[in-house]
């Protein structure tokens, strides 16, 4: 999976890339225990006819002290953000983000998702998405306590919970959940080869959202 190599070549390409290393130890601002079900449930359209006019956006922690950043080798992880400005680094449609700025469009694996409760979140570029993967957004809507997070939610209408896992020598990487009531699961060694990619210390649900998308049902 992550080789050390990517880190760097990471650190060339994204501004505030060489955090994305740093970040060791999660902030208690990343976590969020008053997830709701989201309702209306969201369909996403991606009919050759769409028309998508995107906006750039940043998409931050609670406390706008960690950013979401996607890497150069398609993975997505949280960085510090440098010097209290967060970068645009995702684009944004009917409230939605849909893709990073480099038309890169998020994805998740439904097979790894119903096997296991886990998969990647990652992004990919058109013509290079997996045939096993489905197209996700990132969707903004009110939080149990008030508080605006963002989940995910597939063309087919079906949600996930975004969640940090950090790793002993390998950069954090953001994975995709169902259930967050136990998240010990995705530690196992037994998904190294499959889906983590690597020995995990430690995995958070991650609270996050944008000044640039408006939740639903607030």
């Amino acid at each position: 999976m992550l080789a050390r190599i990517v880190v760097v070549l990471a650190a060339l390409l994204l501004p505030s890339a060489l955090a994305v290393e740093k970040t060791r130890h999660l902030p208690s601002s990343t976590r969020f225990s008053g997830f709701p079900t989201p309702d209306p449930v969201m369909h996403i359209d991606t009919s050759a006819n769409a028309t998508i006019l995107s906006v750039p956006i940043a998409i931050t922690d609670t406390t706008t002290t960690l950013e979401l950043v996607s890497l150069p080798n398609g993975n997505i992880a949280l960085s510090q953000i440098s010097n209290n400005a967060p970068t645009a680094n995702w684009s944004a449609a009917d409230n939605s983000v849909f893709s990073d700025i480099n038309d890169r469009f998020l994805i998740y694996y439904p097979d790894t998702i119903a096997e296991s409760g886990v998969s990647r979140l990652r992004v990919a570029a058109w013509g290079d998405i997996p045939i096993s993967s489905n197209i996700v957004m990132l969707s903004q809507i009110a939080g149990g306590s008030g508080k605006q997070i963002i989940i995910a939610v597939d063309t087919l209408g079906n949600y996930f919970f975004p969640i940090v896992c950090l790793y002993q020598n390998l950069a954090n990487k953001v994975f995709l959940v169902k259930d967050v009531s136990n998240l010990a699961f995705v530690t196992d060694p037994s998904l190294q080869d499959t889906i983590t990619g690597g020995a995990i210390s430690e995995c958070d649900v991650l609270a996050m959202m944008s000044k640039g998308l408006v939740g639903t049902g607030s």
